[in-house]
């Protein structure tokens, strides 16, 4: 359930001990020869890809997962003759206007007077949460300073660099997002975001302070604790990967990923409004590949659902 862009926002934040941003993973361009880091071996499943389309345009809605292990193998052929053939790129927010303003989203990120954050969650987690913050590069009391919400998702970025970043970079971090912006920018197609990152922040910091409990317990709980060893990913059985939709249905669906607060907010209200910006799109020839969040586009708020309510039918084309 990590969100795009808080690996790179977790750069920003005014803390000495935090990692820079990610640079951008080398990725062949799509009409390159295939290699181990950039296709699964032949025959395994591939990411789900839908197809919105009239009769003059053609929109590719594409889930994302927002980290990858180093040199993870996800791309599919499909997805790289799609690449090849659009127009443009749309992404939930770009690159370039996250790191546009750094200082304003770390200062959002920010409480206006520091407050332990043990104090901010259940007992029974308190322990938990020490114990998670003893594994990476940061003080407990670093944390005190900042908003719900985003000790959430920093520690979400912090855990899954030490889980999945590059060694070879000190710990970097890359997701379908960076890959396919560094993809799109060599091939010099415009690429651009359906959202700001202002406004996800304001998404975020909209939730009640119990939803924000919520989402930090909930991560707590189930974050993979140093002691406890590091998660293995097997690319035929992941779901996103392998392209099992029922199962990342369920996985959307979960409370303990999204709880109910989280999915409304996070993902039902942003998918109305993407799906006003899917329409808007229609009216406009061309090709677009639209690729958010694989939540987005799967369990019970999904933007296909959603499209299926205002008469309008997104296909599952890979």
């Amino acid at each position: 359930m990590f969100w795009r862009p808080f690996h790179i926002l977790a750069g920003l934040i005014a803390l000495s001990s935090l990692a820079a941003a990610p640079a951008m993973a080398d990725i062949a361009p799509p009409h390159a020869s295939a290699s181990s880091d950039t296709q699964l071996e032949q025959g395994a499943p591939q990411p789900a890809i839908w197809l919105l389309s009239d009769s003059d345009t053609r929109i590719w809605l594409f889930g994302t997962t927002h980290v990858l292990p180093s040199n993870f193998a996800w791309r599919s052929p499909d997805l790289d003759a799609i690449i090849a053939e659009v127009d443009e790129l749309v992404l939930e927010t770009s690159d370039e206007e996250v790191l546009a303003k750094p200082s304003l989203i770390s200062g959002m990120m920010e409480r206006e007077a520091p407050l332990s954050i043990l104090s901010r969650i259940s007992p029974e987690y308190r322990y938990r949460l020490q114990l998670m913050v003893k594994g990476l590069p940061i003080a407990l009391e670093q944390l005190d300073g900042l908003e719900t919400w985003a000790v959430g998702f920093l520690l979400i970025g912090m855990s899954s660099g030490d889980i999945y970043g590059d060694p070879e970079t000190g710990g970097e971090l890359s997701g379908v997002e960076e890959q396919l912006t560094e993809i799109f920018t060599g091939i010099d197609k415009p690429i651009s975001g359906v959202e700001t990152s202002l406004g996800q922040l304001g998404f975020l910091r909209s939730i009640s302070e119990d939803g924000q409990r919520e989402f930090l317990e909930a991560l707590v709980e189930t974050a993979v604790l140093p002691e406890e060893g590091e998660e293995e990913i097997d690319p035929v059985r992941d779901p996103w990967v392998s392209g099992d939709v029922a199962m990342l249905d369920s996985e959307c669906d979960n409370e303990q990923n999204f709880p109910p607060e989280l999915q409304e907010v996070l993902l039902r209200q942003r998918n109305l409004n993407w799906i006003e910006w899917l329409i808007d799109r229609l009216d406009r020839p061309g090709d677009v590949l639209f690729a958010v969040g694989a939540c987005h586009l799967a369990g019970s708020v999904s933007v296909q659902s959603m499209l299926a309510e205002r008469g309008l039918s997104a296909e599952r084309v890979h």
